[in-house]
């Protein structure tokens, strides 16, 4: 069976999965963030042009029938990577380089209070997101069945790579966000890491192992969740503290994490 797929329900499809993650009933809780902190990060999460212009970037190439011809033209003359095989190898280099890097930008939050604690919870959370993308990313190939370019199977849609690699950078953008560098710092190494993602799908493209359509949709996809629970969980205007509460009259304890 040949994939179609329709361009214009790309992005409410990136929308309605991160949704899943705010329950109309999810109330403020000790571990869990609130409605309106999920509503807000939500709608973060949609409007970051990472999120929007890769979706509408797929959605024009689908729409206009290009996608088939790009894919060969990039299989064909390789322009960045050179050869088929080299795009593949660094297809997985520049990957674990964005990882690296968003790693990386963990040291430079601003931090005052407690900081290896609230260090070791951002690379706690900011890998949930980028697990919870590539979970997403499986469950959309599976439901796909999109065969790659190079016929090695049916799991092309969306990019594995790209969705992750994007993940990080998303999350290494809001470290960033939330350090207290000069802007222009901070500006030009959020283009840098994002780079390093775009990077990482355009390889794929020319390793044959994707089509444009299904870096982008990658690239949306992991851009909106990992900002989606970054938002939810590291907001820098809340503050979040850690405590162990001992009961006078219990012989147990409880670890308690207040938002």
């Amino acid at each position: 069976m040949t994939f179609r797929m329709s361009p214009a329900v790309l992005l409410p499809l990136l929308l309605v999965t991160g949704s899943g993650f705010a329950p109309a009933d999810a109330g403020e809780g000790r571990f869990w963030p609130g409605k309106e902190r999920w509503r807000e990060a939500f709608r973060r999460a949609a409007r970051d042009p990472v999120t929007w212009a890769p979706a509408a970037g797929a959605a024009v190439i689908g729409w206009g029938g290009w996608d088939e011809d790009i894919t060969e033209w990039a299989m064909r003359e390789t322009p960045v990577f050179g050869s088929n095989s080299n795009a593949l190898k660094r297809s997985d280099d520049l990957r674990t380089a964005t990882h690296l890097v968003m790693l990386g930008t963990v040291f430079v939050v601003d931090e005052p209070e407690q900081p290896f604690k609230s260090g070791v919870r951002r690379v706690l959370v900011q890998h949930a997101a980028a697990f919870a993308t590539t979970t997403l990313t499986s469950g959309l190939k599976a439901a796909t069945d999109r065969e790659r370019p190079d016929g090695a199977d049916r799991e092309s849609f969306p990019s594995g790579h790209s969705s992750r690699s994007f993940s990080y950078a998303a999350s290494g953008r809001r470290n960033l966000q939330d350090s207290d560098l000069p802007r222009g710092v901070r500006t030009g190494l959020g283009i840098a890491i994002t780079t390093l993602a775009g990077g990482t799908a355009w390889a794929r493209v020319e390793a044959g192992k994707h089509h444009p359509v299904d870096v982008l949709a990658g690239a949306a996809l992991g851009n909106f969740i990992s900002v989606l629970i970054n938002d939810a969980f590291l907001d820098s205007h809340q503050q979040v503290r850690f405590g162990v509460q001992l009961g006078r009259d219990e012989s147990r304890f409880m670890i308690a994490a207040r938002w």
